[in-house]
């Protein structure tokens, strides 16, 4: 199989938005939100500013989770997951640095996270471009899996083949490379309503797209759509107009505190 080209489509409303993702094959998809198109397909833990190499950044992880493991059991009110994968998952929901990549099964909810952070002009307006990208996970891990037959849903948390390839720290001999899709713990209201799912990266800090784009994918195993200009700010009040709002991502207080500031015109981060 040829090494694919990442498509990339534009659209300027939500019926568009909402037509071109009905469009795609029906094959299960996950979609991302990034408020900038040029952002790349990478976790947290791999954009360390000064560390880089991929040896160094799993050995910091290692120290992550241990201080972590070490001081949030007075926090957390009830006892701390002795699965690393799922220390991981819980890392990740407060802020985190992990190699995990946050995904939705929700094209909708990915269109708000987007949007919602579109860079702004002096006048308010949005300018530049911001993107969703849709996943085919089990494309995905059908060409990353390639050497153990796989076939059928991403993995869970527990999967020996997920434990054994990914979740082994310390010199990253024995991981994986590329990442692999998989479902997350819902450990959390947000996650749930954000209908959470995950990219697990390996050892490798190459992009995602990059991955992708050097690989034996099949030709939509990942595409990008992109919101260009003013047509950010159409497309969002139309959204919201639908009825995804902060409250409906963020099912608390914070969300409803975003959601009202944001109706009253003043500044959301």
């Amino acid at each position: 199989m040829s090494m694919p080209g990442l498509i990339v489509s534009e659209v300027r409303s939500l019926a568009g938005y909402a037509k071109l993702i009905s469009q795609a094959p029906t094959d299960m998809k996950w979609f991302r939100g990034a408020s900038d198109t040029g952002h790349a397909l990478v976790p947290s833990l791999y954009r360390h500013p000064t560390t880089h190499r991929s040896e160094e950044l799993l050995v910091l992880e290692h120290q992550l989770v241990t201080r972590f493991r070490e001081r949030a059991q007075p926090m957390i009110g009830r006892p701390l997951p002795e699965d690393k994968l799922e220390m991981l998952f819980l890392m990740q929901h407060h802020g985190m640095p992990t190699r995990l990549l946050d995904w939705s099964e929700n094209a909708f909810i990915a269109l708000f996270f987007a949007l919602s952070g579109a860079r702004k002009d002096g006048a308010g307006n949005s300018t530049g471009a911001s993107c969703v990208w849709l996943l085919k996970p089990i494309l995905w891990n059908k060409t990353v899996q390639s050497h153990i037959n796989y076939s059928g849903e991403p993995f869970s948390v527990g999967d020996a083949r997920l434990t054994n390839g990914y979740v082994e720290v310390g010199n990253g001999a024995a991981l994986m490379q590329k990442p692999v899709a998989v479902y997350g713990v819902h450990n959390s209201p947000r996650i749930v309503s954000q209908r959470g799912v995950f990219t697990f990266f390996g050892s490798s800090v190459e992009p995602m797209e990059e991955v992708y784009t050097s690989g034996a994918f099949e030709q939509d195993a990942l595409m990008k759509v992109e919101i260009r200009g003013s047509y950010q700010d159409v497309v969002f009040n139309e959204l919201k107009g639908a009825g995804i709002l902060d409250s409906t991502v963020y099912p608390d207080l914070d969300g409803l505190a975003r959601e009202l500031r944001r109706a009253t015109g003043y500044e959301v981060r």
